[in-house]
């Protein structure tokens, strides 16, 4: 694998605002440089390091915080029966942070594959909409970071209330509420890498529909490779699905399989981590929800936990429905091929169809962490299940007694 990335200036200027978001926390430590009408990227030393110390410290001083808490004069763990479960709860968002920002520069090789796959695909099927796609990129991150924002700030209000002395408060909370706001930030790249592999998905369908629209009408636009003196005539015009269109077609699916691959390897940690925090979570904050209810506990803090949970819900279903989509829009490509397998072809163009159907059938696309783990809706099944099995436990581990807040 190659130590850097040469992608197109219209690709890069999509990707620019996440990576700069992302290389500013550590999440993401490259450099770009301009070469010709390319643009490289490749790995920035500097904001490694600077990934590296930020981590540390900020693991530091929110593990520091909680120990401070449990130990002494509590502002968040009052209740000797959860504590505990709070310190875990809150323990888990500074470990998710650390280990993705330590784990990123081990992984590059395969975000440069990962780029310079995408670079192949645009070679078959060039990108359009490059403004358009960079400001839909630009207002989704800013929505869900504003929302993300909004709930971190109503929970400081909320603690901020209880506490006798705020700056003892901010001295051991505010760490932690930035690893809080971290965790979004570390998921959006890979949604965003699933979501344009799907676009350009998208695109090669719609060059199936259009070939397969001119096939039913009756238009002769799927012609054969004429041998005229040993030399192929090569049919014009990137509309023109000839032989050697569906070859680069066939290319294509192979390309589409290995980014797809590329992006599980290089969040296969920062997936298999956030997934866990969802469901982590997802079972406690529901436990403390349960019980601040059945004691009539304070408004706005089950107020806060209803947040939370809407909030958790919106961080999982995003990473689910991303991949879903795309694994949707994979098995569209299959059924327009099938489609095209009917239709009636020259005979060296449905020789070619039938493979192309043979290599999209065998190849399913799936995304997953470190293999073990398969990112698709039969995960919010599973997800139902366990958090019904560990709140049960939690209710017979701490029982209903008592307030959290």
């Amino acid at each position: 694998m190659t130590p850097h990335a040469l992608i197109s200036s219209d690709f890069h200027d999509v990707i620019k605002p996440l990576i700069n978001l992302t290389k500013i926390f550590g999440f993401l430590p490259v450099c770009s440089s301009q070469k010709g009408q390319k643009t490289c990227l490749n790995l920035s030393i500097n904001y490694c390091i600077c990934g590296y110390i930020f981590s540390a410290i900020l693991f530091s001083l929110s593990i520091l915080g909680l120990t401070e808490d449990l130990n002494s004069a509590p502002i968040r763990m009052k209740n000797p029966i959860v504590k505990y479960i709070i310190l875990i709860d809150l323990g888990e968002v500074a470990v998710t942070v650390l280990a993705g920002i330590l784990t990123t520069p081990f992984k590059l090789p395969y975000f440069w594959k990962m780029l310079t796959g995408f670079g192949k695909i645009e070679q078959v099927l060039p990108p359009h909409h490059a403004p358009e796609e960079k400001k839909r990129s630009f207002w989704a991150v800013t929505i869900f970071l504003v929302l993300a924002a909004s709930v971190i700030f109503f929970d400081v209000v909320v603690w901020g209330l209880s506490a006798s002395d705020l700056g003892v408060f901010f001295k051991r909370f505010l760490p932690v509420y930035v690893s809080y706001l971290l965790i979004f930030v570390q998921q959006i790249p890979f949604c965003f890498f699933v979501r344009v592999i799907r676009l350009k998905i998208e695109d090669l369908n719609g060059a199936f529909r259009a070939g397969l629209e001119r096939v039913q009408n009756g238009e002769n636009q799927w012609i054969s490779v004429m041998k005229v003196n040993k030399q192929p005539k090569v049919i014009q015009g990137k509309s023109a699905l000839s032989y050697e269109r569906l070859n680069e077609f066939m290319r294509l699916v192979e390309e589409i399989e290995d980014v797809i691959e590329a992006i599980n390897g290089f969040y296969g940690v920062h997936t298999l981590l956030i997934l866990f925090s969802c469901l982590l979570h997802l079972v406690v904050t529901p436990y403390y929800l349960l019980i601040e209810v059945c004691n009539a506990g304070y408004l706005p803090f089950i107020l806060l936990q209803v947040a939370w949970i809407v909030l958790h819900l919106i961080r999982l279903m995003v990473i689910v429905e991303t991949c879903q989509r795309c694994i949707d829009e994979y098995q569209v490509t299959t059924n327009l091929v099938l489609k095209l397998l009917t239709s009636p072809l020259l005979p060296d163009i449905k020789e070619q169809v039938e493979i192309l159907a043979v290599q999209v059938s065998n190849k399913k696309i799936k995304f997953s962490s470190f293999g073990m783990l398969k990112i698709s809706r039969s995960l919010l099944t599973s997800f139902g299940g366990a958090l019904t099995t560990f709140l049960v436990i939690l209710f017979q581990y701490g029982g209903i007694h008592g307030n959290v807040y």
